[in-house]
Order: C-alpha cells, then structure tokens, then sequence
C-alpha cells in the first residue's frame, strides 16, 4: 500500500507532555535548572538559545525595549502556515510565536544561508539569548497577565512530507477534537530536511485578536534589551572569489564597522560582545 494512501488517526500524533514552571509550561524534556536548561539527551546545559534576525529588527528590541512575537502565519515553511492555520481557527486564543536555535556551530553555513537577507542594507545577524533572563521576563510577565500562557517545547524533526500532508486532511476534520497541549504539539512539528536548525520554540497564547503579532514591552516588567541579550555575531561575507565588486565589498565594511561600533555602545559591557564568524572572510 503506498505511504501517500494512509490515513492518521489520533493515537499517531506525536504528543508532546508539558509541565508548569514559574509560569511557563515548559515539555517535560527540558529541565530547567538555575540559570541554564537540561534536555534529555543532551550532555551540554543550555545557557543561551540563539536567533538569526535582521539587523533593524534586534536595532529597534534595543531602541523600544520590547520582544516581540509573530504570528506563524509569516512562517516560510508552508506546511508549518497550513497547520497553524488550521488550528488557530479552532483555538480561542491568539498564538504567537518566537524560535530559537539550541545551538550555533551546527551546519553554520546551512544557517546563515537560510536566514540571510536579499538586502545589503540590513543584514542578518544572530544573537544569543539568556535563558535565565527570558525565562525571568516571562515570569513576571505572567503574574501581571494571568490571562496569558507561555508554552516552551522542542521541534520534532521525525516526520517526513507525507506524514504532515496527511496530518494537515486529519486536521480539517478533527482539529476541535484536540486538546491545547495536542496542538501545540503539532504546531512543533517540522520536516526532516529542517533538522540542522534544533529549533526551540516559545509560544504565547492570549485572549482572541486579530493583530499579526504581539509585543511584551520589558521596562513595565523590570527589565531592559540588554538584560537579556548576550552576545551578537556579524554576518559573513560570500566566498571571496566569488566577489568582484568592490563597491560591494566597502559596503560590507562599513555596515560591519557600524555594527560592531553600534553595539559594543548598547550591550552589556561585561556579560556580552560582538564577533565575527570566522566562516568567511571578514572585510
């Protein structure tokens, strides 16, 4: 029998179990402790999650103070838009959504490829986030919005393309027959092709809205961006015999320059620093 033929049924969803710590329900894989993170499985602790982004976006975090979740619907891969839809249809809050990389040297290339920007004017870059910071921020933030729940899980990279085409039919149907932490579960779910970027993901779930994004405004709650922020690493260049323009090799230069200038003013001056990748040539 082809695969393409067979049909999921409720006990072939893979179902993740979360348990609530500090006001965060956090999956029963991850065990926080202090000021890092233990995943089962995993010999290294987590101190710090990690994001590629564009320039401007983490320039304004800084200059507005806020983090800011999206909505899964500006997702790039299409299956992952297909099964928020579909649940966010049969959920009565609104789900918003930050992703993290656990890690920053596995397939690096892979990485900054897939999150690099087609401007030249806003590259990308990736900063680390601190894990007993954010999760301090979200503390708070819960006891002043009790309304609010924040759920932390794991990707799940098992499942190939036809198990989630067959899951986004199962869900056009059944998707009001499945509990909060089911579908989140499946919110977590991702191809096998996307494995490199260990993603962890940290939903926030409020009263039903129509915005496209939600932003948590951290001076209100004690905190400020680089309470949070640890370090920030500049974008490498393309291989250098691939470039031959030298209009764009100076624009490489001083966007750099500027960054790193920008941000050792902004950032903590203990605790945090700006690098280089040392993937590339560095002008």
């Amino acid at each position: 029998m082809s695969t393409k033929k067979l049909k999921i049924n409720k006990e072939d969803l893979p179902i993740k179990e979360f348990e609530e710590v500090g006001g965060v329900f956090i999956e029963k894989n991850i065990h926080p402790n202090n000021d890092y993170l233990g995943i089962c499985g995993n010999i290294k602790p987590i101190y710090s999650f990690f994001r590629y982004s564009p320039f401007e976006y983490l320039y304004r975090s800084f200059e507005d103070n806020t983090l800011y979740f999206s909505s899964p619907l500006k997702w790039d891969d299409p299956f992952e838009k297909q099964i928020f839809n579909l649940i966010s249809n049969c959920t009565n809050e609104s789900i918003y959504c930050i992703s993290f990389n656990l890690y920053k040297n596995e397939n690096e290339e892979a990485g900054w490829s897939l999150y690099a920007t087609r401007s030249n004017a806003t590259p990308v870059v990736r900063y680390s986030v601190q894990v007993k910071s954010l999760l301090d921020l979200l503390s708070e933030f819960k006891k002043k919005n009790p309304k609010a729940k924040f759920y932390l899980g794991l990707c799940d990279y098992s499942k190939d393309r036809v198990f989630l085409e067959n899951l986004v039919k199962y869900l056009k149907s059944n998707c009001q027959l499945l509990c909060l932490k089911e579908k989140l579960s499946l919110m977590l779910l991702k191809r096998m092709s996307y494995k490199f970027e260990n993603e962890i993901k940290l939903f926030i779930l409020v009263p039903k809205n129509e915005e496209d994004h939600f932003i948590i405004k951290l001076k209100k709650y004690g905190f400020v961006m680089k309470d949070i922020i640890g370090s920030v690493t500049l974008p490498p260049l393309p291989i250098g015999s691939k470039l031959t323009n030298k209009e764009y090799t100076q624009l490489q230069k001083i966007i750099n320059d500027g960054m790193m200038n920008y941000l050792q003013g902004r950032i903590g001056k203990n605790k945090s620093k700006v690098v280089n990748t040392g993937l590339y040539r560095i002008y």
